[in-house]
């Protein structure tokens, strides 16, 4: 789960890089272009070279009436829906910067696009660092004790992102060294607060994983199309959109851990 998450950590810090070379030599329209190819391309690799791998007896029903039976019996299942709350909004403390990279980026620190990776190199280092420090402390550390260092180190980092942008004028390194170390803490503890949401349900993970997905990917939209939009007026306001989220995203652990005391 910690190589799993180094994967998807990379995916949206390298993906505004990318995007920003893109533009400046092709121009806008390229970056949807490049998109038909690189699903294309992998739609082709997975067709190819990523065969079922359970045997025939253990896979399940695509009928409609099994599987909205079974994603009914997920999103109704209180646990899944804190964990898969807590998951989505650490991520997407960290996300609205990358919502906001223009703003961030161009604006406040007055950066190009070819610049893009002042933010997202060390962002991904952040990530690669914590993915790495999980599985390292895997097997010596309780998932949950790892997932309190991991907000720990969150929380931390939230509180000296506020500072900062309250102390100092926007600008490197100040603005970019929070997101690197909330970074660090986010993937620390990804990799366990996902292998408590798969072992809710133990004879259907790809079933429970897709619908974390799910809880993602709308959390990610609506932190596109509301939250962002709201916070990239100053770099103040978005290291306050940092902590709230991450405060939202611990609220939610915090309850699974309450109700899980309170059922056992």
């Amino acid at each position: 789960m910690s190589t799993v998450a180094v994967m998807f950590g990379l995916a949206p810090a390298i993906a505004p890089v990318i995007g920003g070379w893109i533009f400046a030599a092709l121009g806008w329209r390229a970056v949807f272009g490049f998109l038909v190819l690189f699903g294309g391309a992998l739609f082709a690799l997975c067709y190819f070279f990523m065969p079922e791998t359970l045997p025939p007896q253990k896979r399940q029903s695509l009928h409609p009436a099994w599987l909205a039976k079974s994603y009914l019996g997920v999103f109704s299942h209180g646990d899944f829906l804190l964990l898969s709350g807590a998951l989505a909004f650490n991520f997407s403390a960290f996300f609205i910067y990358v919502l906001s990279a223009p703003v961030f980026l161009m604006q406040h620190l007055r950066l190009s696009p070819q610049e893009f990776g002042w933010m997202f190199i060390p962002g991904v280092v952040g990530m690669m660092s914590g993915s790495f420090t999980s599985g390292r402390l895997a097997g010596k550390l309780s998932q949950r004790r790892t997932i309190a260092v991991g907000y720990g180190v969150m929380g931390a980092a939230a509180a000296l992102n506020v500072a900062i942008n309250l102390a100092l004028p926007p600008g490197l390194p100040q603005s970019v060294l929070p997101i690197v170390v909330y970074n660090f803490g986010m993937a620390l503890a990804m990799p366990s607060l996902t292998l408590l949401v798969l072992d809710l349900l133990p004879s259907q993970r790809g079933l429970i994983s897709s619908c974390q997905g799910f809880v993602q990917t709308t959390t990610n939209s609506i932190a596109a199309s509301i939250i962002a939009p709201l916070l990239w007026g100053s770099t103040l306001t978005l290291a306050l959109g940092m902590a709230g989220l991450l405060a939202v995203g611990l609220i939610a652990f915090g309850a699974h851990l309450w109700d899980r005391r309170r059922t056992s």
